[in-house]
């Protein structure tokens, strides 16, 4: 095997983070490589999209407020990879049932023919070295650098002799997952950070539902559902009548432990209640297709110490070569995860090239 002159960097996570840190410290020149347990790339950038029951169940869409994002997504929207939803919207406010109109003046944007086609189109168009289906369940600092283990049965294909977990030695690593599982591979203390759970059901009817919206939002925690969405309103998305509802906090946790069977007629239940309450002569007939997903770590709170980490956008430990990313060091959006990679890598090149303070 050739051993590389290049910097070595290993990302554990494909997430949207991830994904940018990889290819942007490609693009620097290192050699990059991106493990990640799941079968796709994207993480909450999550679809489902193996036959006509096609689903975004993790993320709904994004929006943009931030200049780098703004200039990075301009040529997706040219080759229609990113497009606009141009859906209705209404919103129940904090104390108010009454549903409401949202006319914010956001553009809503999301990845076509999914929203994990972002995700993907960052992978291939930056050649990036993805290993998906490969768990890393333990990291070690030595002087030779990072050295990661895998599950056995999990290493990356024809590089590991059978039987053997295999492992890899990196000059840095990243990680992009969840406090709680990045705290569980290293020694830094992220119990500052928090997730609410979120249940995502996913319904297919054989008929347009009478509803007067494509998305609707829920402000009170204590509302059943958080988001109710027609997800086959989105442009670039096969025929027919799918929608994705969302259940998260509190609600999701009480639920967590039903089987998906239960859990689909509890929520059919308060969805054909919630149609009842605020639309005449709607009738929810039986879906033609379900199916459930649960999120432990959806959306990321505020830390519970404010001075958790310095306000960066991710946390970089230099002298371990040690990086963390994700939209909970950031903003619990899209672009929050967007931009704590995109700084992550600017960090990472800095202290390859000695210019980070």
């Amino acid at each position: 095997m050739t051993i590389s002159s290049k910097p070595r960097v290993a990302i554990v996570g494909a997430g949207l983070a991830g994904l940018v840190v990889a290819a942007r410290l490609k693009q620097a020149g290192f050699d990059v490589e991106v493990f990640d347990k799941g079968r796709f790339v994207g993480g909450r950038l999550a679809s489902r999209d193996r036959d006509h029951n096609q689903f975004d169940y993790g993320a709904q869409y994004f929006t943009v407020k931030d200049q780098i994002l703004r200039d990075f997504i301009e040529p997706l929207r040219q080759s229609s990879v990113v497009q606009s939803w141009q859906g209705r919207f209404v919103s129940q406010g904090e104390s108010d049932p009454a549903l409401s109109l949202v006319s914010d003046g956001k553009e809503r944007l999301v990845g076509v023919p999914t929203m994990r086609s972002l995700a993907e189109h960052i992978a291939e168009s930056a050649e990036l070295n993805v290993h998906t289906g490969c768990r890393v369940i333990s990291v070690k600092k030595s002087e030779a650098g990072w050295s990661l283990a895998f599950a056995e049965g999990e290493c990356p294909a024809g590089e590991s002799p059978e039987g053997e977990v295999l492992r890899q030695v990196f000059d840095y690593l990243v990680l992009n997952m969840p406090p709680a599982q990045a705290q569980a591979l290293t020694n830094l203390d992220l119990g500052a950070y928090r997730f609410t759970p979120c249940i995502a059901v996913m319904l297919a009817f054989d008929a347009p539902l009478a509803l007067p919206f494509d998305g609707a939002s829920f402000e009170s925690s204590t509302s059943f559902f958080s988001w109710l969405a027609r997800d086959s309103s989105k442009p670039g998305r096969p025929p027919g009548e799918r929608w994705v509802l969302h259940i998260s906090g509190a609600t999701a946790d009480s639920l967590w432990q039903l089987s998906d069977e239960a859990l689909t007629i509890e929520v059919l239940a308060k969805f054909h209640e919630f149609c009842a309450a605020n639309f005449e002569q709607v009738d929810l007939p039986k879906p033609s297709f379900a199916k459930v997903h649960r999120w432990r770590y959806a959306l990321a709170l505020k830390p519970v110490d404010k001075d958790a980490a310095p306000n960066l956008g991710y946390i970089y430990q230099q002298d371990l070569k040690l990086g963390y990313c994700g939209d909970w060091l950031h903003s619990p959006r899209v672009e929050g995860a967007f931009l704590s990679g995109y700084r992550l890598s600017d960090a990472i090149v800095a202290d390859r090239d000695g210019a980070l303070n």
